[in-house]
């Protein structure tokens, strides 16, 4: 996708977080397929949480505090600008007197276990007051994961299966094109630490580029994530393996293709008369 695309794309898809953009309707304005653009809208709705991140932490108390006296959680979380489970999470770290802190992650997948920290002590009516939260908090934990399509225990895993779906169909071509390869899984059975998705036995030629391992993406790339995971993943592929492929299969936005010499960028896995395979050359013993 071209930068200039993807900018003015994105003056539609921010929006603020009681509202969702039309996706149906500015897929076919702009001619996009509407996985590529919602891929694309997560992405961007991604890089505004961490923009705001600090802002909603150093704030949390004072959020806290509305929403013990009764403000709504949907409510607040629209005035923060934040992710109706994200910010859910905060209320659970720090709301006092609740059991929470190392359990969030569990609570915002079944509230039920939400309950009274076992250290508080308080008088029949601070109890009350906790017990009146706990139930409010529950019922707005369960509204705000119907509400929220990126932070939700459901949206994670949408995303997590979406992961192994399109590594599995990478594996596949690769069999297709008689590709040999190691899966990650082999990898760290093997001993190696910080693999990439699939490290191929004996390297390719892709549009020209010689490749030796490649990491599968069920997502957009832009250049905020891109960066990040490069810095973080593949350069470290890179250093150990030599030079290797990306493949972002909802599309990626068009200059992140030059970042890198040794990083190819891909939207899908080239049909097998596009691959070049170098042969493995016979070992002969030793006279």
């Amino acid at each position: 996708m071209k930068r200039e695309i993807f900018d003015r794309l994105c003056e539609e898809l921010v929006v603020p977080f009681d509202a969702a953009p039309h996706l149906e309707q500015i897929s076919k304005r702009w001619g996009i397929s509407y996985d590529e653009l919602s891929a694309a809208c997560s992405q961007e709705i991604q890089a505004l949480v961490i923009q705001a991140h600090s802002w909603v932490r150093s704030n949390t108390h004072q959020m806290v505090d509305r929403y013990v006296t009764g403000e709504s959680l949907l409510d607040l979380a629209c005035w923060a600008q934040c992710p109706p489970c994200l910010f859910a999470r905060r209320l659970l770290e720090s709301t006092p007197g609740l059991d929470s802190r190392q359990k969030s992650t569990k609570m915002l997948r079944n509230p039920g276990l939400l309950e009274a920290s076992p250290e508080l002590e308080a008088t029949p009516e601070e109890t009350a007051a906790v017990q009146e939260v706990i139930i409010r908090l529950r019922a707005d934990i369960i509204e705000a994961a119907r509400m929220d399509t990126m932070y939700s225990p459901q949206s994670d895993i949408v995303r997590h299966v979406h992961g192994i779906e399109y590594e599995a169909l990478l594996c596949e071509k690769l069999r297709n094109a008689s590709v040999p390869f190691f899966s990650e899984d082999v990898l760290r059975e093997q001993g190696f630490f910080k693999t990439p998705d699939i490290k191929l036995q004996i390297p390719i030629m892709l549009c020209g580029r010689v490749v030796n391992w490649i990491d599968s993406k069920a997502t957009f790339g832009s250049r905020r994530p891109h960066m990040l995971q490069r810095e973080a993943q593949f350069l470290k592929y890179v250093n150990r393996f030599g030079p290797g492929a990306v493949i972002y299969w909802f599309g990626f936005v068009e200059d992140l293709a030059d970042t890198d010499a040794d990083i190819l960028l891909l939207e899908r896995f080239p049909p097998t008369d596009q691959i070049v395979q170098l042969h493995r050359l016979p070992v002969v013993a030793p006279i």
